[in-house]
């Protein structure tokens, strides 16, 4: 299976998931990319260029090799998205409010292509001219970033001092039960040797030793 990053999906990653925090997650999202599981293209990486997060911008650039050039095949359904005069209007539309730059088509094109799947953070408004709308259209399959990281079955455990913290509370609150746990069942092992009525076996609780508790 073939992912097709958009834009905004980097830019989630990189703004929201820091890797000293992440690390299991920014572990296997490089495995992705390395074995070429994870993918983009050119116009994408155009328009990460201009983000504001440094770290995105760098590290695009050291990973020049996912974001290629269109080829013939690529282009030709881009071609096919701008026949549609709807998609066309829209995304005309949009790229003017990029200043020039939208790489929704191309992201559609190179899933196509591959058979893969487009990951964006984009909604599917009812006759929209959005990436999921483009899917859709030209049935391409299309998750959000969540709907990504439950394909690939990733979960994380959130570790936070705050949550560490009561944890070991927790767990020293067992501990503790457990003690008077044995604390208990001594007690009546000892009762049970004083051969007497009940309210004779209360009587006789000061003769208890009790410091083979101790």
């Amino acid at each position: 299976m073939s992912y097709v990053f958009d834009t905004n999906v980097f830019c989630q990653l990189f703004d929201s998931y820091y890797r000293n925090r992440f690390p299991t997650l920014w572990r296997r999202f490089d495995e992705l990319v390395a074995n070429d599981g994870i993918t983009s293209t050119r116009e994408v990486r155009r328009e990460i260029g201009n983000h504001r997060v440094s770290t995105l911008r760098d590290w695009a650039s050291e990973n020049i090799g996912m974001f290629p050039i269109p080829n013939a095949d690529e282009a030709h359904v881009v071609n096919r998205i701008f026949r549609e005069r709807h998609f066309q209007q829209v995304i005309e539309r949009r790229k003017l409010q990029k200043g020039g730059l939208n790489a929704d088509p191309f992201i559609v094109a190179r899933a196509y292509v591959l058979e893969g799947t487009v990951v964006t953070m984009e909604s599917n408004p009812p006759n929209g001219a959005r990436i999921p709308n483009i899917c859709d259209h030209f049935e391409v399959g299309c998750l959000s970033l969540e709907g990504f990281m439950e394909a690939e079955n990733w979960t994380f455990q959130c570790q936070t001092p705050i949550i560490d913290f009561f944890k070991s509370k927790i767990r020293m609150l067992g501990f503790i039960g457990q003690a008077l746990h044995m604390i208990c069942f001594f007690l009546l092992i000892k009762l049970q040797r004083i051969n007497c009525h009940p309210t004779t076996q209360l009587r006789n609780l000061k003769h208890v030793n009790f410091s083979v508790f101790a």
